[in-house]
């Protein structure tokens, strides 16, 4: 039996410019793992494998542009090492758009001996950052 599951973080970052406006930007980033549980005779063994990371950033101001995003995965096993790893940045990301990178090598894993990990990272005009993290150890 296979069961899907998918883990979601988020940062919010608040930027204030001392000015006599008081101005106010923000930005969102949200990253997504993607990943399967698989089970073997009567729940005894189980095995997960990472299939994909899903990164966004939404900008919470029309004065303000998005100007690059970093997105990363990195999953492993301890047996095998690292099996999948993924870093690219996108210059000039669109608001609110989910950019999807999947597995290289989609191995079934002991569920002991996995880790999983995913960044994204915004970037706006303003100077603004904001980066979710997710790791986790199966």
């Amino acid at each position: 039996m296979i069961e899907s599951y998918v883990t979601i973080a988020a940062d919010y970052q608040d930027t204030r410019e001392e000015s006599d406006s008081q101005s106010t930007q923000s930005l969102t980033a949200y990253v997504y793992i993607y990943y399967d549980y698989k089970f073997e005779n009567n729940y005894q063994i189980a095995h997960t494998r990472f299939n994909k990371a899903q990164h966004k950033m939404v900008v919470h101001s029309s004065s303000v542009s998005a100007t690059s995003m970093r997105m990363k995965h990195d999953a492993w096993g301890v047996v095998s090492m690292q099996d999948n790893s993924r870093d690219e940045t996108i210059g000039s990301p669109v608001s609110g758009r989910v950019y999807t990178r999947y597995a290289e090598n989609p191995t079934w894993w002991s569920i002991s001996t996995a880790t999983y990990e995913a960044l994204t990272t915004g970037y706006t005009s303003d100077g603004g950052i904001a980066t979710a993290s997710l790791s986790f150890f199966r």
